[in-house]
């Protein structure tokens, strides 16, 4: 799991649990893309690595992958079988080295996520689907409404260096949502990434859930109107598809902003994040924004210790209310179970303001969940930490606005009545965004 990967991977983590909060039945899925020719060349040049350590002068290709972690995968090969594998029949090694590689590299992937506790509850294989027979099922249901056809695409826009006319199986998408016909079969008989996803889709739709949410990378948006089509040509619901995209983010260290290229192989891995800032950082800042929109991680800023840093400044917040309850019950200071608040009087206007806040909580948590927006719980979340650290910081320079008077216990009592329910919101957006809440710190 490299960086890009994080912010989908927590964007749809906590939209999941936003969901089950306001009284959805969550299922978290992932798809693994273990089919096609990108899989091909991973295999390729995974054999290509473990060659090399046997000081085979072999190179690899310009869109073959060059990452350092294959090298490791192809160090584990070579402890394993030593050298069974250079003078075996290709189509086996081959067949070796694939499944070879996505074990590793899926075990990885779960590993990676586990760091920052996100777990699913299913892992559909795309080579389980192309395997299936839900893509004769599929073509049925297109065929039957007439959205099937061969036909030759018209030449692409731009560059065009690969294109021949060529006769296909296509998807009359251009007659629903999307602007253009897809292929579904190339000419060669395989099946492309369309049909196959699409394939999948179909397999979700059959297992009755009331709406699918696909989480994408931006990268990915000009595929959106193929599948929205898709769907609609099999559920007649265009609202029944929810796809959101997540935007790049960009690593700063040392105020220098991190070079990186999937393609070279260079790039920085959620293990590596972790290991300089721990899981609450990356979760709370990969859904400070909109998803929409692009971040600046700052490796140095996000382990301050300071209000600049939001996770801590939200934090320090519970663990200052917790405190002074903490204290009050100390002291003896207690809100019984039948307690009828009443001490607005002992209230000043900052600590009213910041209870109306406190009132809208539920509507906020119903709005976040509805518009898939869970950066709208970190907005509301600084908003009332911030007015939080104000009135504590207030009460230092004007003793009567300290939360705790000890001459006053029906005064003190007003006053830990809201910060119990302060701290117990805190608390449950910690708990939706999966961040720790500190007792002390």
């Amino acid at each position: 799991m490299h960086i890009a990967h994080i912010r989908g991977a927590v964007f749809g983590d906590v939209l999941s649990s936003l969901y089950t909060k306001t009284g959805f039945d969550v299922t978290r899925e992932y798809y693994v893309n273990d089919a096609g020719s990108q899989i091909d060349k991973l295999s390729n040049s995974l054999l290509k690595r473990y060659l090399q350590l046997f000081d085979k002068k072999i190179e690899l290709e310009e869109d073959e992958y060059p990452g350092e972690y294959l090298i490791e995968i192809a160090k584990k090969i070579k402890n394993e079988d030593g050298d069974k594998w250079l003078n075996f029949q290709q189509e086996e090694t081959i067949q070796y080295f694939k499944n070879f590689a996505l074990k590793n590299i899926l075990l990885s992937i779960k590993s990676d996520l586990e760091l920052i506790n996100i777990r699913f509850d299913k892992f559909t294989h795309e080579s389980e689907i192309e395997k299936s027979k839900i893509i004769d099922e599929l073509f049925s249901i297109l065929d039957e409404k007439k959205l099937l056809y061969q036909g030759i695409l018209e030449k692409p826009k731009g560059d065009d260096s690969d294109w021949e006319p060529r006769e296909q199986l296509l998807f009359r998408s251009s007659k629903l949502l999307d602007n253009e016909d897809r292929a579904l079969k190339k000419s060669n008989g395989e099946w492309t990434y369309f049909a196959n996803d699409a394939a999948y889709h179909l397999d979700k739709c059959k297992r009755n859930f009331d709406r699918l949410v696909n989480i994408w990378g931006s990268d990915h948006i000009g595929y959106i109107p193929r599948m929205n089509s898709l769907i609609k040509a099999i559920k007649d619901d265009e609202a029944y598809l929810n796809i959101l995209t997540c935007q790049i983010v960009s690593l700063i260290q040392n105020k220098q902003k991190i070079k990186m290229s999937k393609r070279s192989g260079n790039f920085v891995t959620l293990a590596n994040v972790y290991s300089k800032v721990g899981k609450d950082p990356i979760r709370y800042y990969m859904i400070s924004t909109k998803n929409e929109t692009a971040i600046d991680f700052d490796l140095d800023a996000v382990v301050e210790k300071n209000k600049d840093n939001k996770v801590f400044y939200c934090q320090y917040a519970h663990a200052r209310a917790s405190s002074v309850i903490n204290k009050a019950n100390e002291l003896g200071i207690k809100i019984k179970n039948d307690y009828n608040f009443s001490g607005i009087q002992n209230l000043s206007d900052e600590e009213v303001k910041l209870i109306k806040k406190l009132i809208c909580y539920p509507y906020l948590l119903y709005q976040s969940s509805y518009y898939n927006e869970p950066h709208r719980l970190i907005n509301y979340l600084e908003e009332i930490s911030s007015d939080f650290h104000s009135i504590w910081n207030k009460g230092k320079d004007n003793e009567s606005l300290r939360f705790i008077d000890e001459k006053n216990a029906e005064k003190t009592i007003s006053k830990i009545f809201w910060l119990e329910s302060f701290r117990v919101i805190l608390k449950d957006i910690f708990s939706i965004i999966d961040i720790s809440a500190p007792e002390t710190m």
